[in-house]
């Protein structure tokens, strides 16, 4: 890129952030527009009314609570009247039709706690009730869960199948295939005529110890253009609805992918993650692995697990809207999996293998490589393989290089230090920096990466923690910039990516960071030691990057006296 065409490239990024009056960049009032309702207020209790609470059991064998809208029940019946008869008024049923034959689904809302308890226990004592089942409030995701009459569950041995269906029939209920994902031990349980709730039938198959997990189906209310995996409301870097309350004092809560969503997911970009081992048959991801390479056996497969690497993969590409687990920040981006030993395999030291992974993957094909680890000192060979990578990578365009900076609460970790690589640091759900996250001159923005949900191996989901979570959910929005803008450079991408970060609300800056000295115009930003550029706005990013992708046939700005741009910075 020449010199003329760098100004140029400049000022578009810097009037697509600023004045937002262009393709895919929507004013303040449209984003708004585009927010969901807020969140359901959690359930009150009256006077003299114990709470009640649900819980479901997690892969990890750890429960999960809800907390009970006693004024809000479904009924399933084979006699609406004796219903009707019983609630006294026809005008707490909202809704109701025929689940299946002979069987009729009553959505019940009463507006008074002590009489919908009252109510509710009266139904279950009706002989033609079949269950009752009440609205549930999950106070992590401070979301309202409405029952179905379903229950999902994964089993630990296929051949348990049978004892599955035998268990299901003498109940009343009916099991249907898997996905086809794993056909074979996930299925689907239907009540039908159950006498338990989806939550008792869900921890009653998850204490028998054939099961892996056993979930009971909610249906949660969501933001149109977002997703509807089971956990999604568990990713607050994706959708932090803990602070869609207070939107007007700072409403960039979280990566903002919603919205950007509705321009980009990551198709046809190839996300690398180099790690020391994924699992590879993971639901989530395995639909979207186009290579595989193991840099100490130089294997074209990866035998070796690992939950930290599988973590990282889901959070840049978890398959989204495939009823399973989370979703990732590009959940159409193509996966590449390069792995490393932290022993010495085949005469090749850590390192060695780490920087023939690096390789590995640019040569491949690969468009952005995300590292989640790090080394105390300098390495040659890793610092040329990423010297190589953003030089050669993408057909001379060059790789983007997103790495995490370090858990320490130090000095960034190599090969974060090599200038042009997307350093990231992490923040919690608040947007405080997070304690242990390294920081340093070459920081260039942060991302989510505080009390992430996150897969892990055979199949497992977990909470975790880290820059290392934070480095790939850049990756993942670096995949929806370059599908909006095939043609950007490396360096345009981090460009990209850091003018639409923004500081969180009562952060000082430390400088104006110059992106390029040698422009005729010097184009700037708030920079911090600690937060770089600031939390990632991958709508922001996307809205940008789909007008530089027409920026040939845009007006170049008129610049009378250059020094009025800088007092703006």
């Amino acid at each position: 890129m020449n010199r003329k065409e760098g100004l140029i490239l400049l000022w578009l990024v810097f009037a697509a952030i600023l004045g937002g009056s262009f393709y895919g960049v929507a004013q303040e009032d449209e984003v708004k527009r585009f927010l969901p309702p807020p969140p359901p207020p959690a359930p009150s209790h009256a006077k003299g009314v114990e709470p009640e609470y649900l819980f479901e059991y997690n892969s990890n064998n750890e429960k999960e609570y809800y907390e009970v809208y006693l004024d809000k029940f479904i009924v399933w019946t084979t006699d609406s009247m004796e219903v009707y008869s019983c609630l006294g008024n026809p005008e707490y049923v909202k809704n109701s039709y025929e689940s299946s034959p002979g069987i009729r689904r009553m959505e019940c809302s009463i507006g008074d706690v002590k009489l919908g308890k009252k109510l509710r226990d009266n139904l279950r004592k009706i002989s033609g009730v079949i269950r009752v089942a009440n609205y549930c409030y999950d106070t992590s995701t401070k979301t309202e869960c409405r029952p179905e009459d379903e229950v999902n569950v994964m089993l630990k041995n296929s051949a348990d199948s049978v004892k599955l269906f035998s268990m299901i029939d003498s109940i009343g209920g009916k099991v249907f295939p898997g996905m086809r994902y794993r056909p074979d031990t996930r299925w689907t349980i239907e009540l039908i005529s159950c006498k338990s709730t989806p939550v008792e039938l869900a921890n009653y198959l998850y204490e028998t110890g054939l099961f892996e997990w056993a979930r009971p189906y909610f249906w949660t209310e969501m933001c149109v253009e977002f997703t509807y995996d089971p956990y999604v409301n568990k990713q607050w870097g994706l959708y932090n609805r803990n602070n869609i309350t207070i939107y007007k004092v700072n409403h960039h809560t979280d990566l903002n992918v919603s919205l950007a969503w509705n321009y980009a997911t990551g198709n046809g970009v190839k996300i690398c993650i180099v790690d020391e081992g994924f699992d590879t048959s993971n639901d989530d991801l395995s639909d979207h692995i186009k290579a595989c390479y193991d840099a100490g056996t130089g294997a074209s497969y990866i035998s070796e697990k690992a939950d930290h690497g599988t973590a990282c993969a889901g959070v840049a590409v978890a398959i989204r809207n495939n009823n399973y687990g989370v979703a990732g920040v590009a959940p159409d981006a193509d996966l590449m999996l390069a792995s490393f030993s932290n022993k010495v395999v085949n005469g090749k030291k850590r390192e060695e293998q780490m920087a023939e992974a690096i390789n590995w993957a640019w040569q491949n094909g690969a468009d952005i490589i995300s590292c989640s680890w790090g080394i105390n000192k300098k390495d040659e060979d890793i610092e040329k393989a990423v010297l190589d990578a953003m030089k050669y990578g993408r057909n001379g365009k060059g790789c983007v290089i997103v790495k995490s900076s370090g858990n320490n609460a130090g000095d960034i970790t190599f090969p974060g230090t090599i200038p042009g690589v997307i350093t990231v640091g992490a923040v919690d759900s608040k947007i405080k920096i997070a304690s242990y996250s390294n920081y340093g001159d070459n920081l260039w923005v942060v991302a989510p990466g505080d009390s992430i949900y996150a897969l892990q191996n055979d199949g497992k989901f977990n909470y975790n923690f880290g820059t290392s979570l934070a480095a790939p959910a850049v990756a993942g929005v670096a995949a929806l910039v370059l599908e909006a803008y095939p043609d950007a450079t490396y360096d345009e991408v981090r460009r990209i990516i850091g003018m639409s970060a923004m500081l969180p609300n009562g952060v000082p800056y430390d400088k104006i960071e110059v992106l390029d000295n040698n422009a005729t115009i010097p184009i700037g930003k708030f920079w911090s030691i600690e937060y770089g550029f600031g939390l990632v706005n991958a709508y922001k990013a996307v809205s940008t990057a789909c007008s530089l992708k027409k920026r040939w046939t845009l007006q170049t700005p008129e610049i009378s006296n250059p020094s009025d741009l800088l007092e703006h910075l």
